[in-house]
């Protein structure tokens, strides 16, 4: 037997990406707190549509920062 750590458990193997959903009815400062967020150094897309989500993030891109992204509460996906 091994104490060796498997590929699965070997977190720092996989790249950190920062990722924050935004989300919330019109009107509840969504976009502002984009503008922040992008004024911080954050990549931001508002008003996305929330069945890309799983490719966008699966897509690989080290050189990516962290990444902010809008959502209307009523967007269906």
């Amino acid at each position: 037997m091994t104490n060796a750590p498997s590929p699965s458990d070997d977190q720092s193997a996989m790249p950190q990406q920062q990722l924050l959903l935004v989300t919330g009815l019109s009107g509840a400062g969504k976009s502002t707190t984009l503008a922040v967020l992008e004024d911080l150094g954050w990549e931001t897309i508002d008003n996305f549509p929330v069945r890309l989500l799983k490719r966008l993030v699966a897509m690989p891109d080290e050189s990516r920062g962290p990444l902010a992204i809008g959502f209307d509460s009523r967007t269906r996906g």
